[in-house]
């Protein structure tokens, strides 16, 4: 809670005796902050956590209409909303919009390479790219299986002759497997290399849906859309001057 007084907002923290604000102006013992907070609650402010808590107290909903990241909020809260026995609101998930140009979806179309998979892991997304268009096939699965073999009769042949070499087989077999794991890498990032520009190309697309690695929403407001005269809210996608919202 804070403590609000000439347009001063003081957090208030708990002491060993009661409460008081944060600069230590004020204090109560426990039972006088419960009689204060009954007949001045004017003077109190709800904090981050007990917000959601006083709004529904104050104006009761059937639903909550937010973000991905509000309802995750929401739904973290459900179980202070059983303890005070106050209706939890139905967290509804609101529609989001993705605004870009329609030359870009034709060349992710053109690669194979679907809009949600945008919303996926980068690293994945890039990395299975590159196995897509590159020279030669850079994963090492096959290899990693065969050296995974190679290490169990090694392993099984060890145990025959000594219980003492097991060990020392399976530290080799971690050896084995980090120094694969290291050249997968590098042929990565020579096929990074030889494919730069098509991989930066895909990079500069995900920067479109994601400026700054976050949703285009939480960047760009809409206002600017609702102003042209050739726009309005689609159903599912609407093309306009060579551009594309998708919903």
């Amino acid at each position: 809670m804070f403590y609000i007084e000439n347009e001063v907002r003081d957090r208030i923290i708990k002491t060993k005796v009661g409460f008081s604000t944060v600069n230590n102006l004020q204090n109560w013992t426990s039972s006088s902050f419960k009689d204060f907070a009954e007949s001045n609650a004017s003077s109190l402010s709800p904090n981050v956590l007990l917000r959601p808590l006083y709004q529904e107290i104050v104006l009761p909903n059937v639903a909550y209409v937010g973000g991905a990241g509000e309802i995750s909020y929401w739904l973290e809260l459900a179980p202070m909303f059983k303890c005070f026995d106050v209706q939890f609101p139905l967290p509804i998930v609101r529609t989001s919009y993705f605004v870009v140009a329609e030359k870009f979806l034709n060349w992710l179309e053109n690669n194979e390479i679907e809009v949600k998979e945008l919303f996926g892991n980068k690293d994945k997304l890039l990395n299975n790219f590159i196995n897509s268009i590159g020279s030669s096939e850079i994963s090492l699965e096959k290899e990693k299986e065969e050296l995974e073999e190679f290490y169990k009769k090694l392993l099984k042949k060890a145990q025959s002759i000594s219980t003492d070499l097991e060990k020392v087989v399976l530290g080799e077999e971690k050896r084995a497997f980090n120094a694969l794991i290291n050249v997968q890498k590098r042929f990565v990032n020579a096929e990074k290399k030889n494919h730069e520009q098509t991989i930066l190309k895909l990079e500069n697309i995900i920067s479109k849906f994601f400026p700054n690695g976050v949703p285009m929403e939480r960047v760009n407001s809409f206002i600017p859309l609702i102003v042209r005269l050739d726009f309005e809210f689609p159903e599912n996608k609407y093309l306009f001057k060579g551009e594309i919202i998708i919903v």
